[in-house]
């Protein structure tokens, strides 16, 4: 049985060694930082959980911040994306709780094709591409409407 928990310093350590490597790679591009150096140089992070398995695994951690919302998952997560998929969308709603009637909104490197079918998947909606981080690399926004049930709108793919 997996559980949630809050995103605690200790559990973005215990996680470095397992996040995906698209995960590792879109926060190195839009923040000059790996994921562990961006979240341990400023622990304010705002609303955070992070999920566990059976085992207290790391499978994936998420967070949101006025409105914008992040996500890094593990390969262990990645593997077992359907019982976190079970947990997430419940969380987007808490998440949604908190700004009642604004849109939830992040950015998605282009290349982290796994994450942006995740979001979609969770219903949120590609608005546009810009160019990001300090490689002025593409990312695309994602949006998720304030009034949305977070209901999935397609089943995600591995």
């Amino acid at each position: 049985m997996i559980k949630i928990v809050p995103l605690t310093p200790e559990l973005v350590l215990k996680s470095a060694d397992d996040i995906r490597g698209a995960d590792r790679r879109e926060w190195l591009a839009g923040t000059g930082q790996t994921v562990e150096e961006r979240l341990l140089s400023d622990t304010d992070w705002g609303f955070t959980r992070c999920v566990l398995d059976e085992e207290d695994n790391v499978l994936c951690f998420w967070g949101v911040q006025d409105t914008w919302v992040w996500m890094v998952a593990t390969t262990l997560g990645q593997a077992r994306w359907r019982s976190l998929f079970r947990v997430l969308a419940p969380s987007l709603q808490e998440m949604q709780d908190l700004y009642p009637g604004q849109d939830l909104q992040c950015y998605a490197d282009d290349r982290n094709v796994l994450h942006q079918l995740w979001l979609r998947s969770l219903g949120f909606d590609d608005r546009r591409t810009v160019f990001l981080g300090p490689h002025g690399l593409p990312f695309t926004l994602f949006v998720l409407k304030g009034e949305d049930t977070c209901v999935s709108k397609q089943q995600p793919q591995q």
